[in-house]
């Protein structure tokens, strides 16, 4: 789902970069439009990672406790 989110928020924002003028102002909003979408691909990778590293933990907690099979 968060996934999904961020695909969505990064769509609009790559629809935002299309109306940038060719000039400086223009490149600089380019830019921060850029590293906002960096940082929501950012936070989703971090998200992944966090939610995969718990599943282990749950996943080993559970075999420790003989409940499930490894």
């Amino acid at each position: 789902m968060e996934r999904q989110i961020a695909h969505l928020m990064i769509a609009a924002i790559q629809q935002r970069k299309l109306s940038a003028n060719n000039n400086l102002a223009g490149a600089t909003w380019e830019v921060a439009l850029s590293n906002e979408m960096s940082a929501i691909a950012a936070r989703c990778d971090t998200k992944q990672r966090e939610l995969k590293d718990r599943r282990e933990n749950l996943v080993k907690e559970c075999s420790a406790l003989g409940a499930c099979k490894p």
